[in-house]
């Protein structure tokens, strides 16, 4: 989304081709908020005095007021507020994004940046004639004796589609110590339905929803049990908020050797490609394209086992599927596989070596292939019409950090054009 002050409209650039659509908004427009929550977009009009909100589902459009010449716009999307920096009358329109109700926190002199901390709830605004920032808390800060403690992922990354977290409840409420009750949670806002964590008490395992790659929040509370322990006179306490900060990467290219090199490993290509950043491969139609699939390193280098599939379309087309065997996990998928059953779209061709069991190419056409990795296949006579297919499987992976010793690989899409 960019403001184009002179023509008073927003160019909105679609990523995947750079084409472009036209929003009309105020008068004068200079910053732009987005909340990827609730696909809301927040655009000040600096002589217009009022916020353009741009609904991102359809491009339409409503209009708040703000206060005198709005500069600067920041979003929490947790809490669902935006801030808007009005530099000539010194304050911030705070706008509630559930209904866009309006209220005005007075700032220092001539606000002109406002930046918003998500996990502690405050808002910073600096003010240059009055060489000073003003600091916004969203709300009051209150000592409750009842806590959630995240466990931290490994440097702070999750490779999974589906990361999954354990979270420990503890109580210092005296004179009495009730029990912990349950422990409730949702991931980048807590505006949200809160999910209740299974089993109940204070310990419990959860995960979380299908996460595209990039910055996350968890967000995690917990009840005691007052009300049981204290008659009827009582009701549960609901504890302080606890907010960890997590990213996810690679999601859809697996996690192939994780286990001993830290680093998800590339080991599917086509024509020697894994198809960069945006994981994409193009070959014209009839012409001749390979496939490869290397063993992990550490692994075992001849012989591997693996199950390759092939679904039609490309990531657009479903969203990811994080995927389980026994109980133990592999990784993230582009697609379901034949293992998340009842999901689709299921794949339309399966390769799959010696020892990998029929149920893996369950409801597939089953291709011969290689009797184990690594193998390169080549398809001399290429595809006869355009098509877009998605390439993803599992390999035999020592290095795993599945107890079943497979992983997922990266994922790649082939564009016949």
């Amino acid at each position: 989304y960019v403001a184009n002050s002179s023509s008073d409209d927003v160019t909105v650039i679609d990523g995947s081709d750079n084409s472009t659509v036209t929003v009309s908004v105020g008068d004068f427009p200079n910053a732009v908020g987005v909340n990827p929550v609730t696909n809301k977009i927040y655009v000040s009009n600096g002589t217009g005095d009022d916020v353009t909100v741009i609904d991102g589902s359809d491009n339409s459009t409503q209009t708040v007021s703000a206060g005198f010449t709005p500069l600067a716009v920041a979003v929490n999307p947790v809490t669902n507020k935006v801030y808007v920096a009005n530099e000539f009358s010194d304050d911030v329109t705070v706008i509630d994004g559930s209904d866009n109700s309006t209220q005005t926190v007075s700032v220092g002199g001539s606000p002109f940046f406002v930046a918003v901390n998500p996990i502690t709830n405050k808002i910073y605004v600096s003010n240059p004639f009055s060489d000073d920032v003003t600091v916004i808390d969203e709300q009051d800060d209150q000592d409750i004796p009842l806590d959630v403690t995240i466990t931290p992922l490994p440097n702070n990354v999750s490779v999974n589609c589906r990361t999954g977290f354990t979270l420990e409840a503890s109580s210092t409420y005296t004179p009495n110590t009730p029990s912990i009750a349950q422990i409730y949670y949702q991931t980048d806002t807590w505006t949200g339905e809160w999910i209740k964590a299974t089993p109940a008490g204070s310990m419990a395992t959860v995960q979380t929803d299908q996460l595209t790659e990039g910055e996350h929040v968890l967000y995690a509370f917990a009840t005691d049990d007052q009300f049981n322990s204290g008659g009827p006179n009582f009701s549960p306490m609901v504890g302080e908020i606890s907010a960890y900060p997590f990213t996810v990467i690679d999601c859809v290219r697996g996690n192939v050797n994780l286990g001993s090199a830290g680093v998800p490993q590339i080991v599917l290509r086509v024509n020697g490609s894994h198809g960069g950043s945006n994981r994409t491969v193009n070959v014209n139609t009839n012409e001749t394209f390979s496939i490869s699939l290397d063993a992990s390193a550490s692994g075992p280098l001849a012989n591997a086992r693996y199950v390759f599939w092939t679904w039609a379309g490309d990531f657009s087309d479903a969203p990811s599927a994080f995927v389980t065997a026994m109980g133990s996990e592999i990784g993230c998928f582009a697609k379901p596989t034949p293992l998340n059953v009842g999901l689709s779209p299921q794949p339309l061709f399966c390769v799959r070596s010696v020892g990998i069991p029929n149920a893996a190419c369950a409801g597939t056409t089953e291709k011969p292939g290689p009797s184990g990795a690594p193998f390169s296949i080549t398809k001399s006579s290429g595809i006869a019409n355009p098509i877009k297919l998605t390439l993803q499987g599992m390999l035999k992976d020592n290095g795993s950090s599945s107890s079943l010793n497979f992983s997922a690989t990266n994922a790649v899409v082939l564009s016949v054009e």
